[in-house]
């Protein structure tokens, strides 16, 4: 009874000390790898050692660890149970600092798992793992060809090199194995193997015995020893007739007035398969920049062509070309760069985006978006727009400035950056003889709070080089958001044949806003007074007029004035 009373006590005096006691369960190891070393024939594991505990989902929390007791390392061959008994441990690794483990009980050609867990204590965290391939992995086969004789052959021909290289990328000694499969019920099942073959090896092979009209998928694996597989190069081919594929070397040139357009028949069937080229014919389309789309001429079965559109103005458009036989029409169709056909457009010149079209189709677009993977096409043609405006936590619906449904807009993303410059550019536009031309356009104005993007506005005359005509500045900040009007005049010389202008939408760092565009004319410079002012043909009576054209009996006060006495008109100065 005394003995039950003494346990009783010294549990009642531990229990304190046992509640407040921490409980520490080490985060994951990070960074781990496991590297096979060929030299020495060792596998190197290795990690970051955690120094929180783990995250806690339901506090959101995370501490510091006091120590790491040990890592437990556990090792398997691939696809086999994990072992009882641990394979080895690193004790006391120092936290945040990368361990090394070095494994030197391996057997070549195997594939090995490696299970790495954190203890403090006896706490344990969640486990990281790591693989390895104690071996050489050849690269893929190259030059990978697979055809059919024709519409009507059922054997698919193979012919491909061996690698040179390691997925390492260093030379390969020995041989290998060449192991071809097939994809079928959402599997891939070898069919062939093509044993003992050298590095750079051609190969080739006939799978025979096939159903007309099917596609067949193929993998091509190399492989060294019996786990040394690579990841696999995969090929595709249509048996029977195939449908075109897409025409190569698809070329425009515009010659003026005309455009000359060449390419070369398709290499294949769009299915890698057998078409017949000379059942193949061709359909030719224009597009503008609008989307309006318009077809040239269709069943051609040269690979040449001449379009002669007769144009009554400049238009920048691009061709697309179609391959079509009687299984049906090519899936991607060949798309020429954009070229500009026909002659500049007159005096007065409007746009105003009506309906979402373009009335003047010479219109082209440019950028700065200089994204290898990924552009897109900024300016589309809308009949109203939205926009966000930050200062009110609102959408704004925007409506085209003269109710024609149809503006300009610009379109700005989150991963456009800073700088990134949107240009429409108009036709070319006639101006012979003209001292002046006046520009005018509406684009909708924000406050910078609402949006930090700017206009520019740029001339080139007679295809030179472009200079600037206007900025964009930033409105009062108690502006509210309108279509605001710009005038800018344009001084010319004579000289000057045609000019074309850039309008300018410029991305900078701010709320993410596109950039909207109405009604943009161009039209002939204010005559000067001096040419305004009427000429007596009858008689040599002595005139003056002021620099508004207004008649004055007697030029007396001090300025600069018209002088007209008969045909002959000069200033003279009053002073």
């Amino acid at each position: 009874m005394k003995k039950v009373y003494f346990i009783l006590v010294l549990v009642a005096l531990l229990l304190p000390q046992l509640a407040s006691a921490k409980v520490y369960i080490p985060d994951c190891i990070s960074s781990q790898k496991a590297v096979f070393n060929p030299e020495n024939q060792t596998v190197t594991v290795s990690g970051i050692v955690p120094t929180k505990t783990e995250y806690d989902w339901e506090t959101y929390e995370q501490f510091d660890l006091p120590y790491v007791s040990y890592i437990l390392i556990e090792r398997h061959v691939a696809n086999t149970p994990w072992p009882d008994e641990e394979y080895a441990r690193v004790e006391s690794p120092k936290m945040g600092e990368l361990f090394e483990f070095v494994d030197k009980n391996i057997s070549l050609d195997c594939k090995y798992e490696y299970r790495l867990t954190c203890y403090v204590d006896a706490q344990k965290g969640a486990s990281a793992f790591a693989s390895v391939y104690t071996g050489v992995i050849p690269g893929e086969v190259t030059d990978l060809i697979l055809s059919v004789a024709d519409a009507k052959a059922t054997s698919i021909s193979m012919s491909m090199n061996a690698p040179l290289k390691s997925d390492k990328d260093f030379d390969l000694t020995g041989v290998m194995a060449i192991e071809i499969q097939q994809y079928e019920d959402w599997t891939y099942t070898t069919i062939h193997t093509i044993e003992n073959v050298s590095p750079g090896e051609k190969c080739t092979w006939v799978h025979s015995g096939l159903t007309l009209n099917k596609e067949y998928e193929y993998r091509i694996i190399t492989r060294i020893g019996e786990n040394g597989y690579s990841s696999g190069s995969s090929a595709s081919i249509f048996v029977g007739l195939d449908y075109p594929g897409t025409p190569e070397n698809f070329v425009c040139k515009s010659l003026g007035s005309s455009v000359e357009l060449s390419w070369d028949i398709p290499k294949a069937g769009g299915r890698n398969g057998y078409f017949n080229p000379e059942s193949t014919t061709y359909s030719l389309s224009r597009v503008y920049l609008d989307g309006q789309k318009e077809v040239v001429v269709e069943n051609l079965s040269k690979t040449e062509y001449v379009d002669t559109p007769d144009f009554s103005e400049e238009r920048t458009l691009k061709y697309i070309l179609i391959a079509k036989n009687e299984v049906g029409p090519c899936m991607q169709e060949a798309v020429s760069e954009l070229v500009v056909v026909g002659k500049p457009s007159m005096l007065p010149f409007s746009e105003s985006f009506a309906g979402g079209l373009l009335k003047h189709l010479g219109w082209m677009t440019e950028t700065t978006q200089d994204d290898p993977n990924y552009t897109y096409e900024a300016w589309e043609f809308v009949d109203s727009g939205k926009m966000f405006y930050f200062p009110t936590d609102e959408f704004l619906t925007i409506e085209s400035q003269d109710n024609d449904k149809g503006f300009a807009s610009c379109k700005f993303f989150s991963y456009s950056k800073d700088g990134q410059t949107e240009s429409l550019i108009s036709p070319h536009i006639e101006v012979s003889g003209l001292e002046t031309v006046e520009l005018s356009f509406y684009y909708w104005e924000v406050i910078a709070e609402a949006s930090k993007n700017q206009i520019c506005v740029y001339i080139s005359k007679d295809d030179g080089e472009w200079k600037s005509l206007y900025l964009s500045a930033d409105p009062d900040v108690e502006t509210q958001p309108h279509w605001k009007n710009v005038t800018v005049p344009v001084e010319l010389n004579k000289s000057v044949q045609t000019i074309r202008l850039k309008l300018s939408a410029v991305r900078h760092e701010g709320p993410i806003t596109n950039v909207f565009l109405d009604n943009i004319v161009v039209k002939a410079g204010k005559k000067s007074s001096i040419e305004t002012v009427p000429v007596d043909d009858v008689n040599n009576e002595i005139k003056y007029y002021n620099l508004q054209g207004i008649k004055v009996d007697n030029p007396t006060v001090p300025g600069i004035y018209i002088k007209c006495c008969g045909k002959q008109v000069e200033k003279i100065l009053v002073q």
